[in-house]
C-alpha cells in the first residue's frame, strides 16, 4: 500500500540523531526570535538559543559529506550537486522575500521597521550574498542570512572537503579560527552573534568541524555513551542559556552536541524518543524559514500582554508546525523535483546502495 505523502518520514536510518538535533535546534531558533517579544524574565533566558545556526552548519557539514563525498569527480556532478542545493533552498527563500517585499510596498515610507524593509539590500538577499557584509542592517526575512552562509559553504565543498580529507588539517584550521576570532572580536558585537555582517565568516569553522566528524566517523564508533553525552551536552547548553552563561563559552558546547550526536548514529545507538521526534527533523527548513513571516503577519498583529501573549505564541508553534508541514508536502518538494529536472536527487538513501 502507497503510504501517503503527508506522512513524515526520515531519509535514512543512520543519521537519526542528527535528524532529532536538527529540529530541536529550528525549535530554538524560532523560541529565540519569539522570546524577544516575549516578557523579559523569558527572552533573558533565551538569548543563547541563537547558537542553534552553529548546530546547523556543524550537522549541515557532516550530512553533506556523508552524501556528497567522493561523489563529486566531475564538473558535471558539481554542477548537479548545486542545482540540488539550489531545488532545496531558493523556491522558499524567494516566497518569504517576496511576502515581505510586498509588504514593504504596501506599507511605504510609513513603515514602522524601516530596517526590515533595506531596499539596497534586495539584490543580495535575492541571491544569497547577504552573509558577506554587503547589506548594512538584517532585512525582510532576515534568518535567511544563514542560508546565504550554508550556500556559500556549498560552493566551496570540493576545496573544504579536500582540505578535511587531510585529517588533522581541518580540526587544527578550525581551533586557530576559533583563537583569531576571538582574539579579534570582543565586547557587545562578537562574531558568534554575526549574521548579515560576514555571517559566513561564522559559518565556516562549524562546517569544517562537520566535515571532519565525517572523516573521523570510525574513530567515533569508540566513544563511550554517546547518546548520554548528546543528552548530556544538549542540557548544559539550555542552563548554561537559563542562567545567561556567557555566549563564547557555550559555542564549543554546541560543537560537541553534534560531535555525540554523529557518535551515536555511527554507533547505532538511538533511543525510543529519537526514534519519534527525528521525522520531524524534515520540517526544519520549513520551520526556520517561515516562523519570522508567521510573527510578522500573525502572532504580532494580536494585541496581547504578560502570560496570555506567551500562551498565544505557544499556540503559534503548533500553527507554525502545520503551516511547515503544509509547505513542505505541497510547495517545497515538487518545486525540488521540477528544478532538479531529470537529474535523480541523491539521498542518503542512495549512500547506502553498493555500487555496480
Amino acid at each position: 500500500m502507497k503510504k501517503s505523502k503527508w506522512v513524515l518520514r526520515p531519509e535514512s536510518s543512520k543519521l537519526l540523531n542528527l535528524d532529532f538535533l536538527r529540529f530541536v535546534a529550528a525549535i530554538g531558533i524560532v523560541w529565540f526570535h519569539y522570546g524577544s517579544t516575549l516578557i523579559d524574565p523569558i527572552k533573558e533566558r533565551l538569548e543563547a538559543f541563537l547558537l542553534f545556526v552553529d548546530l546547523f552548519f556543524v550537522i549541515s557539514g557532516y550530512v553533506i559529506a556523508y552524501v556528497y563525498g567522493g561523489r563529486l569527480g566531475s564538473g558535471h556532478d558539481y554542477q548537479v550537486f548545486l542545482r540540488k542545493r539550489v531545488a532545496r533552498l531558493i523556491p522558499l527563500h524567494w516566497v518569504t522575500l517576496g511576502l515581505y517585499v510586498a509588504l514593504g510596498l504596501a506599507l511605504g515610507t510609513n513603515a514602522k521597521y524601516p530596517d526590515m524593509f533595506n531596499w539596497q539590500c534586495l539584490i543580495p538577499t535575492t541571491f544569497l550574498m547577504h552573509s558577506f557584509g554587503i547589506c548594512t542592517t538584517p532585512s525582510f526575512n532576515y534568518v535567511s542570512w544563514s542560508i546565504s552562509a550554508e550556500f556559500a559553504m556549498y560552493i566551496a565543498f570540493p576545496l573544504l572537503f579536500a582540505v578535511a580529507r587531510l585529517r588533522w588539517v581541518p580540526l587544527a584550521a578550525v581551533v586557530i579560527i576559533f583563537v583569531i576570532l576571538f582574539q579579534i572580536t570582543s565586547g557587545a558585537h562578537p562574531w558568534y552573534i554575526w549574521t548579515h555582517d560576514f555571517g559566513v565568516v561564522r559559518a565556516l569553522p562549524a562546517f569544517l568541524f562537520g566535515l571532519s566528524l565525517f572523516v573521523y566517523r570510525d574513530e567515533l564508533k569508540r566513544v563511550p555513551a554517546p547518546t548520554t553525552g548528546m543528552f548530556i551536552t544538549l542540557a548544559l547548553f539550555f542552563w548554561g542559556s537559563f542562567t545567561r552563561t556567557s555566549m563564547g563559552a557555550l559555542v564549543p558546547l554546541i560543537y560537541a552536541v553534534v560531535f555525540f550526536g554523529v557518535a551515536a548514529d555511527v554507533q547505532d545507538r538511538r533511543i525510543w524518543m529519537v526514534k519519534r521526534i527525528a521525522p520531524l527533523g524534515q520540517l526544519t527548513y520549513s520551520v526556520y524559514m517561515l516562523h519570522l513571516p508567521l510573527q510578522t503577519f500573525l502572532l504580532a498583529r494580536v494585541p496581547l500582554d504578560g502570560f496570555a501573549r506567551v500562551t498565544w505564541y505557544v499556540l503559534g508553534c503548533f500553527i507554525l508546525m502545520a503551516v511547515s508541514w503544509a509547505s513542505l508536502v505541497l510547495f517545497e518538494t515538487p518545486m525540488r523535483r521540477w528544478i532538479s529536472g531529470k537529474a535523480k536527487e541523491v539521498t542518503v538513501i542512495d549512500v547506502l546502495r553498493p555500487r555496480r
